[in-house]
């Protein structure tokens, strides 16, 4: 993305911070298995790069010889357009330089999703970004998060789906009316 489009393009709503969508090399699912929140991620990361919403991934650093034990989750790597920073693995801190990304979408909304290593990680990335709520996709995370100044909501809200509907034994009846 380059920083003449950033600069004439019109605001977006929501600005979307995909944290360390990573697993460890060989022990991949397949794309059609693994957990509900990997497919709900894809749904939202799709939904995000269809609508125009900046995309960022926030990675945690690892030293060079544990990086290449580490690979992208199937269906949720980093297009190329899309910038990749990271996360100091000693304190949890975000990087300056996204934090500079992040304060120039200061009027969308900024939301969450993917693995965050633990509350400390995601308290330092409220506190690096001042006063701004933060909004996590709570299905599109192995654990939603219990942090102050995060508030979840569902992938569903967010993309205006449906809700899951559930099938129920014998279906839908037609209630009488008294």
């Amino acid at each position: 993305m380059s920083l003449d489009r950033l600069r004439r393009d019109p605001a977006p709503a929501r600005l979307l911070v995909c944290l360390d969508l990573r697993e460890r090399a060989g022990l991949a699912t397949a794309a059609h298995a693994g957990p509900r929140w990997r497919e709900r991620a894809r749904i939202l990361l799709h939904h995000a790069r269809r609508a125009g919403w900046p995309i960022a991934h926030l990675l945690v650093g690892f030293p060079l010889a544990e990086a290449s034990r580490w690979r992208a989750i199937h269906g949720l790597s980093p297009a190329p357009t899309e910038p990749v920073f990271y996360i100091d693995a000693d304190d949890g801190a975000p990087s300056r330089a996204f934090v500079r990304f992040a304060n120039h979408f200061a009027a969308a909304e900024l939301l969450i999703m993917g693995k965050p290593s633990d509350r400390r990680q995601l308290e330092r990335l409220v506190g690096a970004l001042g006063e701004r709520e933060l909004a996590a996709a709570a299905d599109a995370m192995p654990a939603p998060p219990a942090t102050p100044g995060v508030r979840l909501t569902a992938v569903s809200a967010l993309i205006g789906l449906a809700p899951d509907l559930r099938v129920i034994p014998g279906g839908l009846r037609e209630e009488s009316k008294p």
